[in-house]
């Protein structure tokens, strides 16, 4: 089993979040997902909508299908962390790649 320090550093290494700001979206992530499940699209769209306000977004029932890469139903926390890390933190190119996945689901 992966340490807390561990996991926690991985993460960091391979975000553009800080390891205070990956503490914190575990809390609030803990507070939103089902406990030993994750977030189903209705508990994924209260989380957004309290930290970016756009679960009324057209897309949004896409950004869902994105965060989701192990096609579950469940968005797990690294999966959110991973994918709020190109919304929120990502260089033009992430982001760009991001709107593509989008537009390529409609």
């Amino acid at each position: 089993m992966i340490s807390k320090f561990c996991f926690y550093s991985r993460i960091k290494s391979e975000t553009h979040y800080t390891e205070d700001e990956i503490k914190n979206l575990k809390i609030l992530y803990c507070q939103h997902a089902e406990a030993g499940k994750g977030l189903s699209f209705m508990r994924f769209s209260k989380l957004m909508g309290n930290l970016m306000n756009i679960e009324s977004h057209p897309f949004f029932p896409d950004f869902f299908l994105l965060f989701d890469k192990h096609d579950d139903g469940l968005v797990d926390f690294k999966e959110l962390v991973y994918g709020l890390n190109v919304l929120e933190k990502g260089d033009f190119d992430e982001k760009c790649e991001f709107c593509f996945r989008v537009s390529d689901n409609l």
